[in-house]
């Protein structure tokens, strides 16, 4: 257990908590189940630090979707250059979590009304989120061509021929992609998530608030309730 808890060399202090967190799973199962098991002391891990948000200029903003528009086909990532136009603008136009696109079925995906149902999310709670006429539209002729190739398939996202969802890590290997086939670059290479799209998407709209002239304090609930937070604060 200590030596599994020891900093790995080129990892970060957040990965190895999260390592700890699903050991200590383990452990705990195994105790439970009246397995005698070395358990990890309490206060042993730690807390995640944090992640600073990454907020993207306009100009880098219209540079990645370049690039996920004319991102090309690969062997080795199946259907990618489909996926990837749609799967980004739906983070950032809708604000949603990286896991909530992946999980998101054909049945989930109203291309009558433009609204996303988010099924079994974060503290396992659903909620709708409508879509702009833009991106339903979008979603119409992605969901058209991949009808045809895959008639019977039940995720909206499917990444390879199997009827399989594409993952987190999938995804974020494909961003990768879209950035670099954009010829971005960021500070001491650190490259942001996927997740900051989400913090973007809140930026974007309090801004737009504030140019309309809008309180901010009265409709932030709307805000809240709309990305699937469990409190307004």
């Amino acid at each position: 257990v200590l030596e599994w808890s020891r900093l790995w060399d080129g990892e970060s202090e957040n990965n190895r908590i999260n390592r700890m967190i699903a050991l200590k799973g383990l452990l705990d199962y195994l105790d439970a189940s009246g397995i005698r098991i070395h358990t990890i002391p309490r206060g042993w891990i730690g807390k995640p630090r944090p992640s600073m948000p990454y907020l993207y200029s306009d100009e880098e903003l219209e540079c990645f979707f370049q690039g996920a528009d004319t991102l090309p086909p690969s062997r080795r990532s199946k259907l990618r250059e489909l996926i990837a136009p749609i799967i980004f603008r739906m983070h950032f136009c809708c604000g949603l979590r990286p896991q909530e696109t992946v999980a998101l079925r054909r049945r989930d995906v109203d291309l009558q009304t433009g609204s996303l149902y988010i099924a079994d999310s974060k503290a396992h709670k659903d909620r709708l989120a409508p879509m702009s006429r833009d991106l339903c539209g979008l979603c119409r002729k992605y969901d058209a061509i991949m009808s045809c190739q895959f008639p019977e398939r039940e995720y909206f996202f499917r990444r390879t021929v199997e009827n399989l969802p594409a993952t987190a890590e999938w995804q974020g290997d494909l961003f990768r992609s879209c950035a670099k086939h954009a010829g971005m670059d960021f500070p001491n290479n650190v490259w942001p998530r996927v997740y900051d799209f989400r913090h973007n998407f809140a930026t974007h709209v309090i801004r737009k608030w504030i140019r309309e002239g809008k309180s901010v304090s009265a409709m932030l609930p709307y805000l809240s309730g709309y990305m699937g937070h469990a409190s307004l604060s």
